[in-house]
C-alpha cells in the first residue's frame, strides 16, 4: 500500500467539518491532512493535541511519510518547481492547481492523483 493509499484509507471518513487550514490541530477536533494522518496513525489516534498532530511521527523526530512522499509527487510531477513544496500547500490554498473550496476536497483530489502515480 502506498502513502496515498493509506492517506485515502485514513482520511476519507473523516467529515469535511474536522479539517482546517494554516495550522496542524485546533486541539479539539480539527486538524489539517498532515495532522490527521500523524494523528490517526500515532499510538494515540483521538488526541488531537498539536505535539500528537504536527510535522513529525510521535516519539520518533521524523518527518511525516505523508509530508515526504507529497513533495517527491510535487517535484517529481512537475506540480511544483520547489522540492519544499508538498501537500500542505494544497490543504492551505490549493497551490493553484487544486481549486475546490473545500479544504478536504481539494487534499482527497490530491491524494487521488498521488495514488495514481503510485506515491
Amino acid at each position: 500500500m502506498t502513502v496515498a493509499q493509506k492517506a485515502l484509507e485514513l482520511l476519507e471518513p473523516i467529515p469535511a467539518s474536522a479539517w482546517m487550514t494554516d495550522d496542524y490541530s485546533d486541539g479539539i477536533s480539527k486538524c489539517c491532512v498532515v495532522g490527521h494522518y500523524t494523528r490517526l496513525t500515532s499510538k494515540e489516534p483521538n488526541n488531537f493535541n498539536p505535539d500528537n498532530c504536527s510535522d513529525y511521527e510521535p516519539g520518533t523526530g521524523f518527518w511525516s511519510p505523508l509530508r515526504i512522499a507529497s513533495r517527491k509527487f510535487m517535484y517529481n510531477k512537475a506540480i511544483s518547481n520547489s522540492p519544499d513544496t508538498d501537500i500542505t500547500s494544497v490543504n492551505n490554498n490549493g497551490h493553484g492547481i487544486y481549486n475546490e473550496r473545500d479544504t478536504k476536497e481539494r487534499c482527497i483530489h490530491f491524494l487521488k492523483d498521488m495514488a495514481k502515480a503510485g506515491y
